[in-house]
């Protein structure tokens, strides 16, 4: 057993009534790092780092990790356009045929995992801030 997690189910009822009020009916969704890892060229402020309001500590186990995966898809499913610098996003967004416009975080990473797998995608494109 890993404990009571039904708090986590509360905690992303929250979180996911509040982004798709936040939307307010747009099919598009912006999901930006608000980290170290957020690429300063972006010169706006985070819409939603939806990757960060559901995170789930390892420790809270499989079923709270899975709960936290199943939101995140939840989210993303009710949208066409995904813009984001969050590789979880991108993947999943990709994953169920959204157009997903990935960026560059604050190194190589995202570039790299979009030149290696994501760019197979005919619905993903790399976008660079300049």
């Amino acid at each position: 057993t890993y404990g009571d997690w039904s708090s986590d189910v509360c905690s992303s009822d929250l979180i996911y009534n509040a982004v798709m009020a936040a939307a307010g009916g747009s099919r598009e969704i912006e999901i930006w790092r608000d980290d170290v890892e957020a690429n300063a060229a972006r010169g706006r402020p985070a819409m939603h780092d939806l990757s960060a309001l559901l995170s789930v500590s390892f420790d809270r186990g499989l079923p709270a990790l899975i709960l936290s995966a199943h939101y995140l898809l939840r989210v993303i499913r009710q949208f066409d356009v995904v813009r984001t610098d969050r590789l979880h996003a991108a993947t999943a967004a990709a994953l169920l045929g959204k157009r997903v416009e990935l960026y560059p975080g604050r190194y190589f990473k995202n570039r790299a995992i979009y030149d290696f797998s994501l760019k197979s995608f005919p619905n993903v494109r790399f976008v660079d801030w300049n």
